[in-house]
């Protein structure tokens, strides 16, 4: 019987060092990965910022509609760099202060991806919006696109901008 329990308690001890390994080996990647991972999104809300002065310089694009979102998305952009740059992982800390970051980031990092997700769907509704002033598509694929989009998005934000968009172009004489 001792030797039973010497064994369970053997091969317990040898499961909780297993996870301790595994959790450490976690801990240690979070850490090495974050710094690339804001520095990409850092790089990525640059080049949108740029592509919204692109379209702000650009007065063939300017309608009340794609000024809107521009200034929509701008301003997201602005608000998702200031907060990547308030909780980016601390690069020059202590280890302590490191390990603390971590717990954090993963709520962190669900927020900036959410945020990420939100200008994207706004990105998408300004393509068409841009489009369909050009003439590239007709007024019908532009509301069965908006509707595709309602579909797919979870977001109640972005069904009010669609729906806002589909009176709109009720209100046009195209």
């Amino acid at each position: 019987m001792e030797v039973l329990g010497a064994v369970a308690a053997a091969t317990q001890l040898c499961g909780m060092v297993v996870k301790a390994l595994d959790s450490t080996a976690k801990l240690r990647d979070t850490l090495r990965q974050a710094p690339a991972q804001y520095n990409r999104w850092d790089i990525e809300l640059t080049i949108l910022d740029e592509a919204m002065a692109s379209i702000r310089d650009n007065i063939s694009l300017h309608t009340d509609s794609v000024m809107r979102l521009v200034g929509i998305i701008t301003n997201k952009i602005e608000v998702l760099t200031i907060f990547c740059k308030k909780h980016s992982p601390p690069s020059e800390a202590r280890f302590l202060t490191k390990l603390l970051w971590v717990p954090r980031a993963r709520g962190i990092e669900s927020r900036i991806l959410q945020s990420f997700e939100s200008i994207e769907h706004d990105k998408t509704t300004l393509i068409l919006l841009i489009n369909l002033s050009k003439g590239s598509i007709s007024v019908e694929e532009f509301r069965r696109a908006i509707m595709d989009i309602q579909e797919r998005s979870s977001s109640r934000r972005l069904a009010v901008v669609g729906h806002g968009l589909h009176s709109w172009l009720s209100h046009q004489s195209i």
